[in-house]
């Protein structure tokens, strides 16, 4: 959901998804989503109010409770949202889960560009497990699908604030599988 000034709030009634950043929704369109969710309905701009049946899923990187506290989040709206909460670590603190998702996105982009990216080198690999990673998995991703338009075969740099060079000896021959080989890469 949008402001009533963007395109997006008139797709609200078929929405299936996620709201990225529930956190950084101003007061004033807090209230207007707070009102969307108890009426279970919208009413377009110059349009009649229309019924919605909508499951909502919000995600924040903020600490909703400590934005509450500053007034910056409303108290209403967190409990109308807080039905069933996950609470997922940032990447940093998740390392076991780098490798298998460097391998998802580079599957993902190496059949979305139709280029045969087959591995990463161990020392890209482990430049990536080194990282922080302040963008989390978004930079993740975007790091992979930078280096799959920049390469061909084995990824052996990577740029973004991490910078590894080729080696002969890649991931694959030192690591677990995780699923993937050279040989099912491009399923």
């Amino acid at each position: 959901m949008m402001h009533a000034d963007h395109q997006p709030i008139k797709r609200l009634p078929y929405a299936q998804g996620l709201h990225p950043q529930i956190g950084e929704l101003p007061l004033d369109v807090q209230v207007k989503f707070l009102r969307v969710l108890q009426e279970r309905e919208i009413e377009p701009i110059g349009g009649k109010k229309l019924p919605i049946n909508v499951r909502i899923v919000a995600a924040t990187n903020r600490e909703l409770e400590e934005e509450m506290a500053h007034g910056r989040f409303r108290m209403d709206l967190y409990y109308r949202l807080n039905v069933f909460p996950l609470s997922l670590p940032a990447l940093r603190h998740s390392k076991d889960d780098i490798l298998p998702l460097e391998y998802h996105f580079l599957r993902y982009y190496s059949n979305k560009e139709k280029k045969p990216i087959t591995d990463l080198t161990a020392s890209v690999a482990d430049a990536m497990l080194s990282y922080s990673w302040p963008g989390n998995v978004r930079e993740l991703e975007n790091v992979i699908a930078r280096s799959v338009l920049l390469t061909d075969g084995t990824i052996s740099r990577v740029e973004t604030g991490i910078s590894a060079y080729s080696s002969h000896k890649t991931v694959r021959d030192s690591l677990p599988s995780y699923g993937f080989s050279s040989s099912n890469i491009r399923e």
